[in-house]
């Protein structure tokens, strides 16, 4: 929320962001509002580390007690989900 509060540029929004949650690969467009099952927002956990994130990033999510982080990983940011090929 703090992009949408402070004014901040999102800047990969409206790209498609191909990600590994925890060694699962997915693909994601970040919107603002979400409309669809392919889209992530900021507003969410991973969607806010994703909002400025570039391809190589690995970050963690923390999780309630007594979970473990999620390890995120950025692959690649693409302009369409048809760049998106499956790996």
């Amino acid at each position: 929320m703090r992009y949408i509060l402070n004014h901040e540029p999102v800047l990969n929004l409206d790209k498609v962001i191909v990600f590994e949650l925890d060694g699962q690969r997915l693909v994601r467009r970040l919107v603002m509002t979400i409309h669809a099952v392919d889209e992530i927002s900021p507003a969410s956990p991973v969607g806010y580390r994703l909002a400025n994130a570039r391809p190589g990033a690995t970050f963690e999510i923390p999780q309630p007690d007594p979970d473990p982080c999620v390890v995120v990983k950025v692959l690649d940011i693409l302009d369409s989900l048809a760049q998106a090929a499956p790996a």
